[in-house]
């Protein structure tokens, strides 16, 4: 793939329309187009050639097709040249790109770690844990964190050098080849959509539980869904910006409160006292912490979510990276805390028993604080539910209008319109939208209105759910290799990007081999399992049948990549070769040489 753009300056013009003139030429940019007129090359008679053979000074090429886009004063300007080139522009941004340069840093690492919900992993998750890994809980949290950290490892090598909002497809294709990035797409759409069916459940189930215990009246899950569908997708038609403020403003309460219980239970000693344990493996099963690491990954899932968001970040090659690493850090810091006092809380022998009791940090805000702290918790679980619902929504919004960038069909090409004021992906966010609503209308008609039936649903969405994100973990992580050696050979180091990616290679397939054993799954998670094989079938027999299409691989990436991504995956020599190839007229009389440059 060829970028006009570079590593050190993404910043770009963003024109539906662009004129740009230099001298007697011009370039004509238009929406994904970008046609070059007569480009004047400086020709030298050469020294051992007779009168009308002519030399290029390849300096000058490399200047005429090394254009950075900046937005400073105006101008188009060519970073090897001393005189900048004067900008026409008849709309601010093209339609079917997002906002560049959007978000910073703490958008970033909010976004991460709003997706993750460590308050709500806290909430739901632990007693999953603890069910299987009884008190060491902490334990099996912190093997999770390593896990995840080496997985992080990997998405910032990508991130160093592209930034897209189809992200793992990105990354697979360029390490891997076309085909196994196709299928590592579809997988990924697969797992999202599935995990944010999971997300809006777990949001309506808590709230629609909140409401009943404090008020006494039965609001139906879905009704809460259906509000909160409205609402994540409102917010997301504004921007991103806006939502993640909300993000942020909603995980810092949401800790504060979580935080005020937790060191009070520990202050008190829980009901046997504090036990240091925890956080080793001593005394604890191993074959029950490696069953509760299926779970602790779950609690995780979320921290890759800052690389969706490359394309609409400053400075992505290093924001993105530092984001997806500081949210595994801060989250394991904060989650290994948070579960440890719940430990504390029932008493490290009745950690097994934890899964059979309702509601829990509820009972435990009672217990140790008061009934009407109980409320504050209550209202901690709602919000840190709803950035979780948020952030899983964006995060399809993005890859649906990757699958628009995709330009597949004349009806998929529409989930890459952006709204026109917002630079939002419009489309998908009503189609997105739209599936949920029916995807919540299909499972209340399944379980029923009451929470008993949503929270079952939610536990059979959140296994089925995770299983393809791991198998996109192991095939990000084996991308990685070929990419790093046949790409950035003279950066590849042997720990970074060989090392640590097969470890975590390794660590997330015992991860997912331990959702098949030694507990064979049972009805109706194997009949879920089935469907998920069937699916995941369809979408590997579909890359191998537009396999046969010519090309068809390679152009879907350029299209896809077209949103302001950056791919450094050629050295300028190498653009210039390829550039060469394509001149197909040269008139020696006007001293004019006539190019068909794609530029993505």
């Amino acid at each position: 793939m060829i970028s006009n753009n570079n590593n050190d300056n993404n910043n770009s013009t963003n024109n539906t329309n662009t004129s740009i003139d230099n001298g007697g030429d011009s370039i004509h940019h238009d929406d994904n187009k970008l046609e070059y007129e007569p480009l004047l090359i400086n020709r030298h008679p050469h020294p051992h050639s007779k009168q009308g053979n002519v030399s290029y000074d390849m300096d000058d090429f490399k200047n005429q097709i090394g254009y950075k886009q900046q937005q400073e004063d105006g101008i188009y300007q060519n970073s090897n040249l001393s005189t900048p080139v004067s900008i026409k522009s008849t709309t601010s941004l093209a339609p079917g790109q997002l906002k560049k340069n959007a978000l910073g840093l703490v958008h970033c690492l909010g976004c991460s770690i709003s997706g993750v919900g460590p308050t709500c992993g806290i909430f739901l998750v632990c007693p999953q844990i603890a069910k299987v890994a009884g008190p060491q809980v902490p334990f099996t949290l912190i093997l999770a964190a390593i896990c995840c950290l080496s997985m992080a490892s990997t998405i910032s090598t990508f991130g160093k050098y592209i930034y897209s909002s189809a992200s793992f497809y990105q990354y697979v294709s360029e390490g891997l080849g076309g085909l196994v990035g196709f299928i590592t797409g579809w997988i990924m759409l697969v797992a999202y959509g599935i995990l944010s069916v999971q997300t809006i459940i777990q949001f309506s189930s808590w709230t629609s539980d909140v409401i009943r215990t404090n008020t006494g009246f039965d609001l139906p899950w879905i009704v809460c869904g259906i509000v909160a569908i409205g609402i994540i997708s409102s917010l997301a038609f504004i921007g991103i910006n806006p939502v993640l403020k909300i993000s942020l403003i909603l995980v810092l309460c949401e800790t504060i409160i979580t935080f005020v219980l937790t060191v009070v239970i520990v202050a008190k000693g829980g009901a046997e006292g504090n036990y240091p344990l925890a956080f080793t493996p001593v005394g604890g099963s191993v074959s029950g912490m490696a069953r509760g690491l299926v779970f602790s990954i779950l609690v995780f899932v979320g921290f890759e979510t800052a690389a969706i968001l490359g394309a609409e970040t400053r400075n992505p090659t290093k924001i993105i990276p530092q984001a997806v690493v500081g949210s595994v850090l801060i989250t394991a810091i904060w989650l290994v805390w948070g579960m440890y006092a719940i430990i504390v809380a029932c008493g490290p022998s009745q950690a097994y028993n934890l899964y059979s009791v309702s509601a829990p940090i509820d009972l435990f805000a009672r217990e140790y604080v008061g009934r009407w702290f109980a409320v504050f918790i209550d209202l901690a679980g709602i919000s840190t539910t709803f950035n979780v619902s948020t952030v899983a929504f964006n995060n399809m919004y993005r890859i649906l209008y990757s699958v628009g960038k995709a330009k597949l069909s004349t009806t998929s090409n529409k989930l890459g319109i952006t709204s026109k004021r917002f630079k939002t992906p419009v489309v998908a966010i009503v189609c997105f939208s739209v599936f949920q609503i029916i995807s919540i209308g299909i499972v209340a008609a399944i379980f029923g209105n009451h929470t008993e039936g949503s929270w079952l649903a939610y536990s059979y969405l959140s296994y089925v759910g995770t299983i393809p994100l791991i198998i996109v973990f192991i095939i990000t992580n084996i991308a990685v290799i070929p990419y790093m050696t046949n790409n950035h050979r003279d950066q590849f180091s042997y720990f970074y990007n060989m090392a640590l990616p097969i470890f975590s290679a390794v660590l997330f397939s015992l991860v997912l081999f331990g959702n098949f054993y030694p507990d064979v799954p049972t009805p109706p998670n194997s009949y879920l399992l089935i469907a998920l094989m069937a699916i995941l079938l369809f979408g590997i027999a579909l890359g191998f049948y537009l396999k046969r299409i010519p090309g068809f691989f390679k152009t879907m990436l350029h299209h896809i990549s077209d949103d302001g991504n950056t791919s450094m995956n050629h050295h300028p020599e190498e653009v210039v070769e390829e550039e060469q190839e394509k001149f197909k007229h040269i008139d020696e009389k006007d001293e004019i040489i006539r190019a068909d440059l794609p530029i993505n």
